[in-house]
């Protein structure tokens, strides 16, 4: 397996697709860093495979997206390069379309996560426990975070304690 600042080459060892089915989870032999890709599958497990790679955001900012195939088992020919048919561009924008999408989702579940926190927060607020309200806004962002990692956490089929870890 090799990797550099901008591309991973190597043996998919693992591949956990989402319940979802709006991507997956992978794992390269050799290598302990988490995957994912966003979309339809791009490589099956067993497979030598290339990807342009980036940083994760967001929820995911702790693993590694694979951005595009580079190479793999039907890339190896020495084909000519031929010019992109319309179902390939019509994918490649549905693909666009769908991070799109799942970063405008991940921005209505913060919303809705914090104003649960601020709601929840504001009751005992208002009950009078004597914070300030600096300590009141710490508390309704850690909530938020709490309940925003339970609820992604939820939809990828990880488990979690009550506590949202």
């Amino acid at each position: 397996m090799t990797a550099d600042g901008n591309a991973i080459a190597g043996k998919v060892s693992s591949i956990a697709p989402w319940k979802t089915g709006k991507g997956a989870f992978v794992k390269f032999e050799g290598d302990e860093n988490d995957y994912f890709y966003f979309g339809p599958q791009k490589c099956g497990a067993g497979e030598q495979c290339t990807f342009e790679i980036a940083p994760g955001k967001g929820n995911f900012e702790d693993k590694i997206e694979l951005k595009k195939k580079l190479s793999g088992p039907d890339e190896g020919s020495e084909a000519a390069p031929r010019q992109q048919t319309k179902n390939e561009l019509f994918e490649s924008a549905a693909q666009d379309g769908l991070t799109v999408y799942m970063d405008k989702q991940n921005l209505i579940v913060a919303q809705t996560c914090l104003k649960a926190a601020a709601e929840l927060v504001g009751e005992l607020a208002v009950q009078g426990d004597g914070k300030s309200w600096k300590e009141i806004g710490t508390i309704v962002c850690d909530l938020q975070d709490q309940f925003f990692t339970h609820i992604i956490q939820s939809q990828n089929g990880a488990k979690t304690n009550s506590k949202g870890k």
